[in-house]
């Protein structure tokens, strides 16, 4: 207002002043820019290596997790080929048995026919055998009922002390022939 209503050399002190204040005011606004530049890559420097750092510690504790993983597959390979050289060694053992159990097949098979074999047989030598008995019941029937003889002293001391002993132990006679002088004295 003093340039326009005053003399000229306020006009110009009123510019010199617009100037200066120009000048101060970019001086000033250069350096706040500068300072916010300054700040802000300060800011980011920092955020940067803070950064940096979280990545370097997620990648530590991911390489930790890697190898602890790591370490599982290494222990977890090992008992799956520990099962895999069992699994083999149990199949050769289910091979042999196999065999085993076809080879005790055959031989119960055979065993069985032998069995029923020998009962075939056992049966019909017991008929045979009950034939013969009651034959030789017949016979000795007849030849008891046919002629009785006495036996001498002598061979009936030896049968009863055959009836005395041990079955186990039975002592062997002498031919011992009939005793007919009873029956010669009696003619």
């Amino acid at each position: 207002m003093a340039a326009a209503l005053g003399p000229t050399w306020a006009a110009r002190t009123g510019v010199g002043i617009a100037v200066v204040a120009a000048v101060l005011a970019c001086v000033f606004a250069w350096r706040e820019l500068f300072t916010a530049e300054r700040t802000h890559a300060q800011t980011m420097l920092v955020t940067s290596q803070r950064h940096g750092a979280q990545l370097r510690n997620e990648r530590e504790h991911n390489a930790g997790v890697v190898d602890t993983l790591s370490g599982r597959v290494r222990e977890v390979t090992a008992v799956v080929d520990g099962q895999r050289v069992t699994i083999a060694a149990l199949r050769h053992e289910v091979f042999a048995l196999e065999g085993d159990r076809t080879t005790l097949r055959g031989q119960l098979q055979q065993r069985d026919k032998v069995i029923s074999w020998l009962r075939s047989t056992v049966r019909s030598q017991d008929a045979e055998i009950t034939t013969l008995r009651s034959r030789l019941q017949a016979e000795e029937d007849e030849r008891v009922a046919a002629e009785v003889h006495q036996l001498p002293r002598r061979v009936r001391a030896e049968f009863a002390a055959v009836e005395q002993a041990d079955v186990t132990e039975l002592p062997t006679f002498a031919s011992v022939l009939p005793n007919y002088e009873e029956d010669r004295r009696l003619a």
